[in-house]
C-alpha cells in the first residue's frame, strides 16, 4: 500500500526535509544534496528537478520551463495537475509535474497543512492529490532545470497494474478531487480545470478497461457513468462551456467516448 506506507514515513519523520523514492528506481549521486542546497539557498517550501524514464534501452527527458519565476511555475503546476494533463516525455512542458519522487518538501510544511497519501486500496493517483495539496498550500516554490531521477517503468509494478487505473478507482479519485475542491473553497474557480479532468481520467480509465475487459463489461461500466450525477453534472458543464470547441481541443477518440458517456440527463438535480 503505497499512500499508506508513505504516510508512516512522514510521520515518523524527523529531518527538516522529505524526498520519496520508489524502491526500482535510481537517482543521480548528487541529487539530494543539489535539492537540499537549493532549498536552504531559497528558503523554499518545496524544490523539483527534472526527470528521466526509461523503459528498456529507452531513456526519455521530462522536463520544465527553466524560464518560469516561483510564483508562475507554482501556479501553473497546480492547474496542470487539477486538469490532469499526462506527463509528455521530450518536451519541455509543465504537464510533467505529476509526480512525487522529484520533490523534495520541508517536512513542517507538510505537517502543519497535514498533507498525507490517500489509501490506494481506496483511492488511485496518490501523487496527484498529494502534490495538488503541496502545490496549493506552498509559499515558495523552485525548480532545477536538471535531470536527476530515473524512474523505471516495472511491467509488474504498482503503477501498472489494472486496478490502478479501473474505473472504480478512478471515480473514487474525483470525487475526492471535487470534496477537496469544495471544503477549500476552490471549486468555482479551478471547475472549468476540474471538468476537463473527469473526461481525461475517465477515458484514461476506459483505455485500461478495454485491455482487460470484454466489450459487456464496458458497456455496463458506460451505463454506470450515464447513471453516475456528479459525472454527469461535470461532463454537462464541460460541453456546455466548451461546445464545438471541444472537437479541437481534444482527440477523435475522446470526443467519440465523451458522446457514449453523457446521458444528458437533467443536472438541475444535482447540487455541489
Amino acid at each position: 500500500h503505497i499512500g499508506l506506507s508513505r504516510n508512516e514515513g512522514i510521520k515518523a519523520a524527523r529531518g527538516k526535509y522529505i524526498c520519496f523514492s520508489d524502491d526500482d528506481d535510481d537517482s543521480t549521486l548528487d541529487m539530494y544534496e543539489k535539492l537540499y542546497r537549493k532549498a536552504e539557498d531559497c528558503e523554499a517550501d518545496v524544490v523539483v528537478s527534472d526527470f528521466y524514464r526509461v523503459k528498456g534501452d529507452e531513456l526519455c527527458k521530462f522536463v520544465f520551463p527553466a524560464e518560469m519565476n516561483h510564483d508562475l511555475f507554482r501556479n501553473e503546476s497546480l492547474l496542470s495537475l487539477l486538469k490532469g494533463e499526462i506527463y509528455k516525455e521530450n518536451c519541455v512542458t509543465i504537464a510533467s509535474n505529476g509526480v512525487i519522487w522529484n520533490h523534495l518538501i520541508k517536512t513542517d510544511f507538510l505537517k502543519r497543512h497535514k498533507i498525507y497519501f490517500c489509501d490506494n486500496r481506496k483511492c488511485t493517483f496518490e501523487d496527484r492529490l498529494f502534490l495538488i495539496q503541496v502545490y496549493r498550500n506552498a509559499k515558495f516554490v523552485v525548480h532545477i532545470n536538471e535531470c536527476l531521477y530515473y524512474h523505471y517503468c516495472i511491467k509488474n509494478s504498482a503503477g501498472g497494474k489494472y486496478t490502478y487505473h479501473s474505473y472504480k478507482l478512478i471515480i473514487s479519485y474525483l470525487q475526492r478531487l471535487k470534496n477537496y475542491l469544495i471544503d477549500q473553497n476552490m471549486y468555482q474557480l479551478y471547475h472549468k480545470y476540474y471538468a476537463d479532468s473527469v473526461l481525461i481520467f475517465l477515458f484514461y480509465a476506459f483505455r485500461n478497461e478495454t485491455k482487460h475487459k470484454c466489450y459487456k463489461t464496458l458497456i455496463q461500466e458506460i451505463r454506470k457513468i450515464r447513471k453516475n450525477y456528479m459525472l454527469q453534472y461535470e461532463l454537462h458543464s464541460l460541453v456546455k462551456d466548451k461546445g464545438l470547441s471541444l472537437l479541437k481541443e481534444y482527440s477523435v477518440w475522446k470526443c467519440i467516448y465523451l458522446i457514449m458517456i453523457y446521458g444528458f440527463i437533467r443536472t438541475k438535480s444535482y447540487s455541489v
